[in-house]
């Protein structure tokens, strides 16, 4: 029928309309990934020279712990990854060791998510989101 041909006309259109839209909420999900493990890396560097300045952490360090935290989940799920079993294969030998390791898992995951193709499911960055979300874990219970 004519209805059926003007349909078929228009529907390479839509679906290319689609497909362009879907391509640029993947290129914007991928800037904020990035975006996020930028804001992850800058927070573990704070944190790192916050304790090391004052040898403890207050309630503005523990909310930038927190914040890190949310960034490190958002980028493993946005990797493909899920809530992690394993934690912290080994826990740093005191508090200034922490924040040290703090600081290199951020900056660690921040040039992992920037290397990463947006289209890639990356194991890598999982398992180092994995791995700095324990070792928030393991400071936040350090602190209580």
């Amino acid at each position: 029928s004519a209805a059926d041909e003007e349909h078929s006309k228009q529907s390479p259109g839509r679906e290319e309309m689609l497909k362009n839209l879907e391509v640029k909420r993947r290129e914007i999900a991928y800037k904020e990934n990035i975006d996020r493990a930028k804001e992850g890396a800058a927070l573990g560097a704070e944190l790192r020279q916050t304790y090391e300045r004052y040898k403890t952490i207050g309630s503005a360090e523990q909310k930038k712990l927190g914040r890190l935290e949310k960034l490190a989940r958002s980028i493993r799920e946005d990797a493909g990854g899920d809530d992690d079993k394993e934690g912290l294969k080994e826990v740093p030998a005191d508090p200034s060791a922490s924040f040290v390791q703090l600081q290199k898992l951020s900056e660690e995951l921040q040039t992992k998510v920037e290397k990463t193709p947006r289209h890639v499911v990356s194991t890598s960055v999982i398992n180092t989101a994995n791995r700095l979300l324990g070792l928030i874990r393991h400071i936040r219970s350090s602190f209580k």
